[in-house]
């Protein structure tokens, strides 16, 4: 009888596939039910603001660097404070997620003043 050895999974795999999942699970939470109309929610509004604003490097297109660099962050008092790559790419797709991060205008973004809120926000790279 073959017996099957499970190996394990690498740790940086392994961050990518909970953060994965972990937006799954906050991309399902924010569905509405019902066909009533709503402003877009600040998540909403940064995700669209960061993918419209962050610029795909040339030296990491000249590398052809691809994927999806999942970045969390926390505003705090209409601040964006705890940034962090929890899923790398390259440090090149790294550090322009990091800098467009830094540079989101939150007071544009619906996030009240007195509010904290953490986001996980997915920014793909992809060479076409």
């Amino acid at each position: 009888m073959k017996r099957h050895t499970v190996k394990p999974i690498k740790t940086q795999k392994m961050k990518t596939l909970v953060f994965t999942a972990l937006l799954v699970l906050l991309i399902s939470f924010s569905a509405t039910a019902g066909p009533k109309e709503e402003k877009p929610k600040s998540g909403q509004k940064i995700a669209a603001w960061v993918n419209n604003n962050v610029k795909y490097p040339s030296d990491a297109i000249e590398n052809r660097e691809e994927g999806t660099v999942y970045v969390a962050f926390a505003v705090v008092d209409g601040e964006i404070k705890e940034i962090e790559v929890v899923g790398s790419v390259s440090e090149t797709l790294d550090t322009e997620v990091l800098n467009t991060i830094q540079t989101i205008p939150v007071s544009e973004m619906g996030v009240e003043k007195n509010e904290t809120k953490t986001y996980i926000l997915p920014v793909k790279f992809e060479i076409k």
